[in-house]
């Protein structure tokens, strides 16, 4: 992460052809001005979560069911990477080629999905610790978005805990939990026991996928269209990269 910036600034002086740059764009906010110095239409940042099997599980939900608006994400994402020997070798514990530790290298990943979900952020609350202490940098995150437009997010990631993977979508009639394996609907918001109580809808919709082909097939899908971008001369959906700057300042 701590290179991409030399290479932007080179790049934006000296080359003016298409440019693939793994996410997060910047690891230190002084370094923001790149945004202002670079080509929105040529460079493209590879948050590959945005084309994932979720956005499309979601549309097909949409489509079938009215689950209103989405008006929560809340994430869990760890796994004890930290606990290997090859963690304490890798820059990604170092924190002075990773300052923000987990978050930059695990959490971006969901920050941007919540943007990417419910748009640009009015504050932002975190906690970052370094548990294991295998290297110098944070191994935990959480934190937590309050996005413009009053939904929320909450995120934690970490290196140091158990490996679980469950990401949890509320919408107003309905919710999408994914849960390591399985992408599942629930739908409607008025389910009832024969008391008259409420309880857990059925599930609606169900999708089998593994975490590690859901991140497999998102970059494999966002790799695909910054090919197909840049061999038809064409240029790269601005929103996409203003979406970029939001998520690498949060």
């Amino acid at each position: 992460n701590h290179t991409h910036i030399s290479y932007l600034r080179k790049l934006s002086k000296i080359y003016e052809g298409y440019v693939y740059c793994e996410k997060p764009p910047i690891n230190k906010f002084e370094d923001l001005e790149i945004f202002d110095l670079i080509n929105p239409s040529k460079i493209f940042f590879g948050f590959n979560y945005r084309y994932s099997d979720i956005q499309e599980f979601i549309l097909q939900t949409k489509e079938k069911y009215d689950i209103g608006k989405l008006v929560n994400i809340n994430m869990h994402m760890s796994y004890p990477f930290s606990i290997k020997e090859n963690y304490k070798h890798s820059w990604k514990s170092d924190i002075n080629k990773s300052p923000i530790g987990v978050i930059e290298n695990l959490g971006i990943h969901y920050i941007d999905l919540s943007v990417t979900f419910l748009g640009a952020i009015k504050q932002v609350l975190l906690n970052s610790t370094n548990i294991n202490r295998s290297g110098t940098a944070d191994d935990t995150a959480s934190i937590s978005l309050l996005h413009k437009n009053s939904s929320t997010s909450q995120i934690f990631v970490s290196y140091a805990t158990l490996a679980r993977e469950n990401m949890y979508f509320a919408f107003e009639r309905g919710d999408i939990n994914f849960n390591g394996s399985e992408l599942n609907a629930y739908y409607p918001r008025e389910t009832f026991n024969n008391e008259g109580l409420s309880i857990c809808p059925p599930v609606v919709l169900s999708k089998s996928i593994s975490g590690e082909l859901l991140g497999s097939r998102s970059l494999r899908n966002c790799i695909n269209y910054f090919i197909n971008i840049a061999s038809r001369n064409d240029s790269f959906n601005h929103d996409f990269f203003n979406k970029s700057r939001i998520s690498t300042l949060a």
